[in-house]
């Protein structure tokens, strides 16, 4: 599930929570690089970036840009 977009210099980052019950990522909190191309061809082959192992664990860790 897409919760979110953030703004890069080129492109946009979806952060997407796993809502795949039975599943090993469940609740899981993921980056994505947005793309036009096709699931890994072309531009779009980085794949999903891990963040946190829970969404709470994602909200708790957030901090300012200027905090970075």
């Amino acid at each position: 599930m897409d919760i979110g977009t953030a703004e890069g210099d080129r492109e946009y980052t979806s952060v997407l929570l796993s809502v795949r019950k039975g599943e090993s990522d469940y609740g899981k909190v993921f980056t994505w690089m947005q793309s036009h191309d096709p699931w890994m061809e072309g531009e779009n082959t980085q794949g999903l970036g891990f963040v946190a192992d829970s969404f709470t664990d994602f909200m708790n860790n957030l901090a300012e840009r200027k905090n970075l």
